[in-house]
């Protein structure tokens, strides 16, 4: 039996179903890199079951039952699905996974598939940096970055591999790895937990000098996000319920509310605009959120310093001075 060169294999991902052990990785040849796929029953001895020359990117592979043939996951920029068929292996792209908000164009990768009821849940995760900002001077500035890993999933029919049910809008977990080094993901093994019902989906992954970790993601953080419904907002027939009066400090404008529900009762504080152009803060209060039923008639608030209005002077640099709000000379 011909040995793998090692050296000519990378992108790991390993599953286990409890029975076997599954191993995907790329494989280098002369026509590139294609997706390999192995098996083992105890994790030591593996056997090379397949070598896909049209999959040149990271793929994970469900289990195959007596009924079931295999299918594979896979893509770096959107999710692909590779179905096993007596011809070889037919390529589907499905409904867009993940979604472009998820990771802003990104580089992803597949990082394992596992039983989710009667479905198949697909996890993938991206290396997202941001920005770190501070406060200098009224202003954001960057003093460093951050490397995050974004972990998402995708929830597939198990009757059609390629029929996509579900996904995460949002990352269901955002792991900080500034301080590890190169992560790498490994592959995902469903754990048992205390509970029968349940499961924990582990997500192993290598990083720093080789060094091996994981990270945990309880069944129940899935069933949380595809629970949760869109709100669906309409306009108050009676709107608005703020406006402008003939008092001074808001004759001209009443408006950017912000709320707080505190002891039963709703809490405003609005921008009021004088007819002098000048902003201040006034307050009134809600029983229910759509009736007012107490207004105070002078502001709360009223700018008082030279960092709450626009002003004529310069900087050492020539620049105006801004109030860190929204305009009219206010505040």
């Amino acid at each position: 039996k011909k040995k793998e060169t090692v050296v000519d294999c990378s992108d790991f991902r390993l599953s286990s179903d409890g029975d076997i052990f599954i191993l995907t990785y790329l494989k280098k040849s002369q026509s590139g890199s294609i997706l390999t796929i192995a098996q083992s029953k105890d994790g030591k001895k593996w056997k090379v079951t397949d070598n896909i020359s049209k999959i040149k990117t990271v793929g994970v592979v469900t289990f195959a039952s007596q009924k079931k043939s295999k299918s594979i996951y896979f893509g770096d920029h959107i999710l692909k699905v590779a179905t096993e068929a007596k011809s070889g292996w037919n390529i589907i792209e499905p409904a867009r996974v993940p979604q472009w908000h998820f990771f802003e164009g990104a580089p992803f990768s597949a990082i394992g598939v596992a039983p989710y009821g009667e479905n198949l849940a697909v996890f993938y995760a991206a290396e997202y940096v941001v920005d770190i900002l501070n406060d200098v001077s009224l202003r954001d500035e960057k003093i460093g970055e951050e490397t995050l890993l974004k972990i998402g999933v995708a929830i597939f029919s198990g009757k059609e591999s390629s029929r996509l049910l579900w996904q995460t809008e949002l990352p269901i977990m955002e792991v900080p790895i500034s301080d590890f080094g190169k992560v790498k993901s490994l592959g995902l093994v469903p754990m048992p937990t205390k509970k029968n019902s349940e499961k924990l989906f582990r997500i192993y992954v290598s990083y720093g000098s080789g060094q091996i970790g994981f990270v945990d993601i309880p069944e129940e953080i899935l069933f949380d996000h595809r629970e949760r419904k869109q709100i669906q907002l309409k306009k108050w027939q009676n709107n608005p319920i703020l406006a402008p009066t003939s008092l001074d400090f808001e004759r001209d404008g009443a408006f950017n509310p912000t709320a707080l529900h505190l002891d039963g009762k709703v809490h405003l504080l609005y921008r009021a605009v004088g007819g002098d152009g000048m902003s201040s803060i006034g307050y009134a209060s809600s029983p229910d959120g759509l009736h007012i039923d107490e207004r105070l008639k002078k502001p709360i608030y009223t700018p008082r310093f030279w960092f709450e209005c626009l002003d004529d002077e310069k900087t050492e640099k020539d620049e105006p001075l801004f109030s860190s709000g929204g305009g009219w000379g206010g505040c």
